[in-house]
């Protein structure tokens, strides 16, 4: 399955929280960020599929962006959201290679036409998150390691499922049996918005559970496949796993 990563630019929280809500009952991730210096740093720290940047934000405003992030998002399809649409900023947009527009009020049909035009995507493209639902599984053991296999969308049990069954393996392997994990991640657990927080909760209870440090924890799997470095360094515990790109 593909996530589609998008960049948020927008300061007023309403507008905000009403395109986070409708997107990711699909399978989009939301970066929101306040103000164009903040969507700058994230930019040059992350890759994204998309960019949703409103126009009128106070200090540093949406074509400020855009002219300073301009060699890093040449390749990144931008929708400008915004309550204007006159000559003037229709003009601007399309001389910084933004053209898209979404005037507010944002409706959920006008979002997703735009979005999925700006992508190149079909409606059967869209995946709905309901529809994976999270699993958590041995996947092997043996000769000191324990493959882990996580998968789908985390729910309010989430936690309790993985606490559970690290448990279990611990009685079926009494530390220190397991010196080495491996966490198999699908790309479904980034249809969470707080994923990497739950991903680290994971990495902590193996570390706890089973006496090992956390460099002795192997990531992989499809999530990370569009991962950039500083994405498991901004998280203390991630930042110290191994990371072995899905092949």
């Amino acid at each position: 399955m593909r996530i589609y990563r998008v960049l948020l630019v927008e300061d007023e929280a309403e507008s905000a929280e009403i395109v986070i809500r409708h997107l990711t009952r699909f399978n989009f991730y939301v970066d929101h960020v306040t103000d164009g210096r903040l969507a700058n740093h994230s930019v040059r720290r992350r890759r994204y599929d998309l960019i949703l940047c409103d126009i009128m934000m106070p200090q540093f405003d949406g074509f400020m962006f855009l002219e300073s992030s301009a060699a890093y998002i040449t390749s990144i399809p931008v929708i400008m959201v915004t309550a204007l649409h006159d000559r003037e900023t229709v003009l601007r947009s399309a001389q910084l290679h933004a053209g898209n527009f979404l005037v507010k009020p944002v409706t959920q049909d006008t979002l997703l036409d735009r979005v999925l035009s700006a992508l190149v995507l079909k409606p059967s493209d869209l995946l709905l998150r309901k529809d994976f639902p999270f699993s958590v599984l041995t996947a092997g053991r043996g000769e000191g390691r324990l493959r882990i296999r996580i998968d789908g969308c985390p729910d309010a049990k989430a936690r309790e499922a993985v606490e559970q069954l690290l448990r279990h393996e611990a009685l079926v392997a009494p530390p220190p049996a397991n010196r080495d994990v491996t966490l198999d991640v699908q790309a479904s657990l980034a249809l969470d918005q707080n994923y990497m927080q739950f991903l680290e909760f994971v990495v902590q209870e193996i570390m706890r559970v089973f006496g090992v440090r956390a460099r002795h924890v192997e990531l992989c799997g499809s999530l990370f496949e569009n991962f950039v470095g500083p994405e498991l360094t901004e998280h203390p515990t991630l930042g110290q796993c191994t990371l072995r790109f899905a092949e």
